[in-house]
């Protein structure tokens, strides 16, 4: 897809989960480097707009007897894997502090 919106900005498909039926695939994309709400609400916008032009490549490079409607989605993961690694090590030093006072 070319889109200046979506080639500015660098997206990494994570993931794609197809319902049993083949009547949806959700597409899960990551935003490499920072993007904040906004951007990533219009990243998500601007796919919804090109979901029609993208089922049908896909319907033409595939053999398959249903095309899927596609929903896009922004992944997280990584981003809350972050948080809750900070809080672990919060946690670890709070943890070591509360063990080292009590030691003394």
């Amino acid at each position: 897809m070319r889109d200046p919106r979506v080639e500015a900005s660098e997206i990494s498909i994570s993931d794609v989960r197809v319902t049993r039926d083949m009547a949806f695939a959700d597409v899960y994309f990551q935003c490499l480097g920072s993007a904040d709400s906004d951007q990533r609400e219009a990243i998500v916008a601007i796919f919804d707009g090109a979901a029609g032009f993208l089922r049908t490549e896909l319907a033409q490079r595939l053999a398959m007897r249903l095309t899927p409607q596609l929903r896009f989605h922004y992944d997280d993961t990584e981003e809350v894997g972050q948080r809750l690694d900070a809080l672990i090590d919060r946690a670890m030093e709070r943890e070591s502090t509360v063990d080292g006072v009590a030691d003394d």
